[in-house]
């Protein structure tokens, strides 16, 4: 602030030289040598003086507001300073470069004066004159939020997220959106907010919690792929306790994969999930169940192992990656994939992508995106499988 106020001083010293009347210049020079001599108060009187002064020129009226800026903020006179502020930058004769300097200040005035309504303005103005300085947009956002403002948010972000290359949005500017969006009873674009913020955001786990579960929620969600919802929370970390565990595996029970249910047991003890008494009854309880699915399998595993039809092949790579066996269930999906009689065949695909993505082929999990069925449930799982992590 020091160096600037040096340059806004030596700029108003340079116009009182050089464009000012006499009577306009007098008032100034004398608020100059105040400021030098240590008294911003005197010299922010002598300021206002010189701005009741008829008929100023744009140009006086400039190097006014300069001046009086100057000794106010020494001052710390910040009503006066805002008063200045506002002025010069809104005034079109002003430089551009400073316009957006003086909005920068005025912003960081307005700011610590919980002047949101004042902010607002200046922060859209300053971003409609090709301001860049980082945290401003969000600011922006932040102060209509606070004002309730959401449609306005959406409003100003729409045309920007129109193009996805153009425009990534921080932390603070999803929140804005995400907010926005719920406030208004958009679901919909709730939930694309969401998906936002996990994006820039990806280890936040309650972000995940949230977008998983507006995942459940929107229309056409099917049901078929509560277990892949389940373990995407797990792969994000989200499954503590002993509730969470044996739902977990009761779900790959019930869905035929006796295999990830005995892994997901066996994770949920590693972790120290059953505690008590009864979480220990229950564990106990499922992992007999899960003992006596698994050896009624293994004949109809060892059958699959030997067939090669693409359904067949299917199966056994569901059953391979639902143990954790990804390597060897990317092979069978691929061949499978390749052949004919199958069913759900996206389905296959999104497993394939999973399996991908946990073997650390990336690229190629994002690659398949595009062969899952735009707006599917199956999508939007392929979509916030291949998030960042």
């Amino acid at each position: 602030m020091t160096a600037f106020l040096a340059t806004l001083l030596a700029s108003s010293a340079v116009r009182a030289q050089t464009a000012l009347r006499a009577e306009v210049a007098k008032p100034l020079q004398a608020a100059q040598e105040l400021i030098k001599s240590g008294n911003p108060a005197g010299a922010l009187a002598q300021a206002v003086n010189a701005r009741s002064i008829a008929n100023l020129s744009a140009s006086e009226r400039v190097t006014v507001e300069r001046v009086a800026a100057t000794a106010a903020l020494h001052a710390k006179d910040t009503a006066s300073a805002i008063e200045a502020l506002v002025y010069l930058s809104a005034e079109a004769s002003v430089p551009p470069a400073e316009r957006l300097t003086f909005q920068e200040i005025l912003i960081g005035l307005q700011r610590a004066q919980g002047d949101l309504p004042g902010l607002a303005r200046t922060a859209r103005l300053y971003l409609d004159q090709g301001g860049g300085k980082a945290g401003i947009r969000a600011l922006y956002l932040q102060s209509l939020s606070a004002q309730k403002r959401h449609a306005d948010i959406v409003d100003y972000l729409k045309p920007m997220l129109a193009d996805e290359r153009q425009t990534t949005l921080t932390e603070p500017e999803a929140t804005a959106l995400a907010l926005a969006q719920q406030a208004l009873g958009n679901d919909a674009g709730y939930y694309d907010a969401l998906k936002r913020l996990v994006t820039v955001a990806p280890t936040n786990p309650d972000y995940w919690r949230e977008v998983l579960a507006q995942l459940r929620e929107r229309p056409g969600f099917d049901p078929r792929h509560e277990l892949d919802v389940v373990r995407l929370m797990a792969h994000r970390h989200l499954l503590g306790g002993a509730d969470a565990h044996l739902q977990h595996a009761q779900l790959a029970l019930k869905a035929g994969y006796p295999l990830e249910a005995a892994r997901v047991l066996e994770a949920g003890e590693a972790a120290q999930a059953f505690v008590s008494a009864a979480d220990r009854q229950s564990l106990d309880k499922l992992r007999l169940t899960v003992q006596k699915k698994v050896a009624e399998d293994a004949p109809q595993i060892r059958a699959l192992e030997a067939a090669t039809a693409a359904p067949q092949r299917a199966e056994l790579a569901e059953i391979l990656a639902s143990k954790g066996d990804h390597a060897g269930a990317i092979a069978l999906y691929r061949l499978a994939l390749q052949g004919t009689g199958l069913r759900r065949e996206d389905e296959l695909r999104l497993h394939l992508l999973v399996s991908l993505e946990l073997s650390g082929q990336r690229q190629e999990a994002r690659e398949l995106l595009s062969s899952l069925k735009p707006g599917s449930t199956a999508r939007e799982l392929g979509v916030l499988w291949t998030m960042p992590n």
